[in-house]
């Protein structure tokens, strides 16, 4: 792995320990930003995909959104529904996402204990989402019901 350093001084004095950062490149050339502060009790991580609102089909628009909902419900190798979900929950964790104009983030933490079990689980759900029909179906009557899921 190639590390590089990134500059975290700060203009301000606090009585807390600074956060440490590095960055990282993974042998496939992604770059992945390491954050940890002594401070907190948690784990965490973050993906950026480079595909937002302004990617929509106009036949389609919305579509980002959508999907940025449904890549967190099941897996291949996690072929539960919402067993991401289900794990933070059981280990002190929370996800979200958002689509903006040019990107999606999703991210996630959990207690540090069970981070590599999160990780292993965020990362399937990028890599191999199932987007199962049935599952479609269901999220698509209770939006026409007024009903949010999400």
């Amino acid at each position: 792995m190639n590390l590089k350093a990134v500059d975290a001084s700060n203009s301000h004095k606090t009585s807390t320990p600074n956060p440490h950062y590095e960055v990282i490149t993974l042998e496939n050339g992604l770059d992945v930003m390491l954050i940890s502060h002594p401070r907190y009790n948690k784990s965490g991580a973050a993906i950026a995909v480079k595909v937002g609102n302004t990617s929509n089909p106009k036949a389609h628009l919305g579509l980002a959104h959508f999907l940025e909902h449904m890549l967190f419900i099941s897996s291949q190798n996690f072929p539960q529904v919402n067993f991401f979900d289900s794990y933070l929950k059981a280990h002190g964790g929370t996800s979200n996402a958002y689509t903006d104009t040019e990107l999606t983030n999703y991210y996630f933490c959990v207690d540090h204990d069970y981070f590599e079990g999160g990780l292993i689980r965020f990362a399937d759900l990028i890599a191999n989402p199932l987007l199962d029909s049935s599952y479609l179906e269901h999220r698509f009557s209770n939006r026409k019901a007024g009903l949010m899921y999400c």
